[in-house]
């Protein structure tokens, strides 16, 4: 297995780890576990669950639009920690990983890329 394998694997497992979190986010808003601001709460959840499955859905394109996905859910994710809550900076140590690597698979595409 290549490296550029193991990269666009990393990218897949933690793009729809973090598409399944926003999107359980979504559900649990939505029945109303969440009090205060919901309608924000779906919002974010649904933007950044739509990033993380289009992140994955484009690694293996060829394309840099999973890279400036992946820009946006480290930004969206440092804005959580900062103005939202600190326990959200676990989010940023995972996405700055999901942009290294998506960064990687990227650079060095591997053999099975289909063309953009």
């Amino acid at each position: 297995m290549t490296k550029s394998r193991i990269t666009s694997l990393i990218v897949h497992a933690l793009a729809w780890i973090g598409t399944i979190f926003w999107g359980s986010v979504l559900i649990a808003s939505v029945l109303g576990s969440f009090s205060g601001h919901v309608v924000l709460v779906v919002i974010v959840a649904f933007a950044l669950g739509s990033a993380h499955a289009l992140i994955s859905i484009t690694t293996n394109r060829g394309s840099s639009i999973n890279v400036w996905l992946a820009v946006f859910v480290l930004v969206s994710d440092s804005l959580l920690g900062l103005f939202v809550d600190p326990k959200a900076f676990v989010l940023v140590g995972l996405a700055v990983v999901l942009f290294a690597a998506a960064l990687l698979s990227y650079l060095e595409p591997d053999s099975d890329t289909i063309p953009a």
